[in-house]
């Protein structure tokens, strides 16, 4: 299946939609310091291409990606970082975020339903079904 523009795989024929940003670009949250516990396993998601050219787009976010990247890390603070980061951006009152170490503006809804994504899968490896939003 031919990749979609502004969306990532998070499983086969599915893709969830980066969205439109609300407000200003410029007045983005950084969020590298949360970000950065986790990195490992961004890197070990990039299997459309690289996170220097084409920010979370390069990721795929399948169920059996997921479990890989977790997998290759071997970080047993993983799933507490990645819960961290979840809770930090739903605290936060911005409504864009952006991490230079993952080379993207996130819109609050877009990051929220991917990080929602990666838990749910990394939390129960046998679930096969689409989370319930």
């Amino acid at each position: 299946m031919a990749k979609k523009l502004n969306t990532v795989r998070i499983g086969l024929g599915n893709w969830l939609p980066i969205g439109e940003f609300q407000g200003s670009i410029e007045a983005a949250q950084d969020i590298d310091e949360w970000v950065k516990p986790t990195m490992p396993f961004w890197q070990h998601l990039q299997l459309e291409c690289e996170i220097e050219c084409c920010g979370v787009e390069a990721l795929r976010f399948d169920p059996s990606d997921l479990l890989q990247a977790r997998a290759k890390c071997n970080d047993p603070e993983l799933m507490n970082s990645l819960r961290k980061l979840r809770r930090n951006v739903q605290d936060s009152s911005e409504v864009i975020f952006f991490s230079s170490q993952l080379c993207q503006h996130f819109p609050r809804p877009f990051l929220v339903q991917l990080l929602d994504h990666i838990v749910y899968y990394l939390d129960s490896p046998s679930n096969t079904s689409q989370p319930s939003s």
